[in-house]
């Protein structure tokens, strides 16, 4: 992005970048190939040709009827997500819409922790609980108060022994020795 960024100062009457504008359409030629988009800027519709690039992120925060998430991995659907809000999909379903495949669309990653919020406790969106968090002594326990894991293994274990537990809330408790270091962490995390 930095590149970009430069480009965008050395050349601007080649390289813009536009900030708060959303693409809502591929525009293709007569052949099929894609040569520009229409975008929505300041409340006005605009079109831009040339080379395009899709770099979208993911779709774990689209909650929509035609959730790419919805559709390929439906068990996770219900489930909330440590993807930000803007993690909704659009480039993708952009993309297939102008006539492009995807692969691999099932292959999602649960993060198995994630901060609740106590004034949200129900919000779909949570922050991600880092695994530095269980580095540096949290542990993770069931509805009964047992820890059922070994907290330092890898992501896709942790989630699955949570799955086994019946998905039920888990608390993540803190030692008092780790308080000085989970600090210092708090403080990175919410910078």
């Amino acid at each position: 992005m930095e590149r970009l960024e430069d480009l965008a100062v050395s050349i601007p009457d080649r390289v813009k970048i536009y900030k708060k504008a959303r693409v809502s359409k591929l525009i293709k030629d007569e052949t099929g190939a894609v040569i520009g988009v229409e975008y929505q800027r300041n409340g006005k519709t605009e079109t831009a040709y040339g080379p395009v690039i899709l770099a979208t992120g993911g779709y774990a925060a689209d909650f929509t009827e035609d959730s790419l998430l919805k559709k390929h991995r439906p068990e996770y659907y219900n489930l909330p997500t440590t993807n930000g809000d803007h993690c909704t999909g659009d480039g993708h379903k952009l993309a297939m819409l102008a006539g492009a495949n995807a692969v691999d669309l099932e292959k999602v990653q649960v993060h198995p922790t994630g901060l609740v919020d106590p004034n949200e406790p129900e919000a779909k969106v949570k922050f991600l609980a880092a695994e530095a968090l269980r580095g540096v002594g949290g542990l993770l326990l069931d509805g009964t108060g047992k820890r059922f894991v070994d907290e330092l293994q890898h992501r896709d274990y942790v989630t699955g022994k949570i799955w086994e537990n019946g998905k039920v809330s888990i608390l993540a408790r803190f030692c008092h020795l780790c308080n000085a270091q989970l600090e210092i962490l708090c403080s990175i995390l919410s910078a």
